[in-house]
């Protein structure tokens, strides 16, 4: 699950996440390990476009908090990718980007307390700064590494040793040896799907689906409080 800071201009229009020049760039992240969006979740800590583009505030990203942890609870990723410091903040705070970036850790905070957290810049870093690309491809490639481990058992996800970069080895090893994809299977086993463990486009549909039924009754709420105000 990739999560970024909050939507651009084209995203709040569109109401999707990552589909600007940010976006296009995080496909091309992507492609280089062989991986594209219908294999993974993305989304934003905000919902709503800041004004003048600005950082989201802690009174916004509380506020949304709700509808990021109930994506969370639906997509029940095995891995978390923040991009960016505020994304990672959710996961590990009190740490810079600068320092993070390329590196595995263990969510501190909320209900996935322990699971893996990889952290990244944005991608719009790149685009700003253009010298960052190679920085993004290369940790992208210590991703791929962790997923093609998982993906063939050498790498338990509750028991490696996230502070050692050695299991890394273990996914080039095996990546050379079998041509490994670095695609996470799911739980249930491999290409099997289940009430309880459901393929990602699937989850992705019930996300979409719960969100839009929360965002009616919140209007709706919303509109029947304006109605009770005028006539108070």
């Amino acid at each position: 699950m990739f999560i970024g800071e909050g939507p651009g201009a084209n995203e709040d229009k569109l109401g999707r996440p990552f589909v600007g020049a940010a976006g296009k760039f995080l496909d091309e992240l992507l492609a280089s390990i062989e991986l594209d969006r219908s294999e993974v979740f993305i989304a934003n800590m905000v919902k709503c476009r800041p004004p003048k583009n600005r950082d989201p505030s802690d009174q916004e990203k509380k506020a949304c908090r709700p509808w990021l942890d109930e994506q969370i609870r639906l997509i029940r990723p095995r891995v978390f990718v923040p991009l960016g410091r505020h994304a990672l903040h959710k996961f590990v705070p009190d740490i810079r980007i600068s320092k993070a970036h390329g590196r595995f850790f263990r969510a501190q905070e909320g209900d996935f307390r322990g699971k893996v957290v990889f952290a990244m810049y944005h991608p719009a870093a790149a685009l700003y700064n253009g010298s960052m690309r190679p920085t993004l491809l290369s940790d992208m490639q210590n991703l791929k590494k962790f997923l093609v481990g998982i993906n063939e058992g050498n790498i338990d996800l509750d028991k490696v040793d996230l502070d050692s970069n050695e299991f890394l080895a273990a996914g080039v090893k095996l990546e050379e040896k079998s041509g490994a994809k670095p695609r996470v299977k799911p739980e249930v086993g491999s290409g099997e799907k289940s009430k309880n463990n459901p393929d990602v486009s699937e989850k992705v549909k019930e996300v979409r689906q719960i969100l839009a039924e929360k965002e009616k009754k919140s209007k709706l709420a919303e509109e029947s409080d304006s109605q009770v105000s005028m006539f108070s």
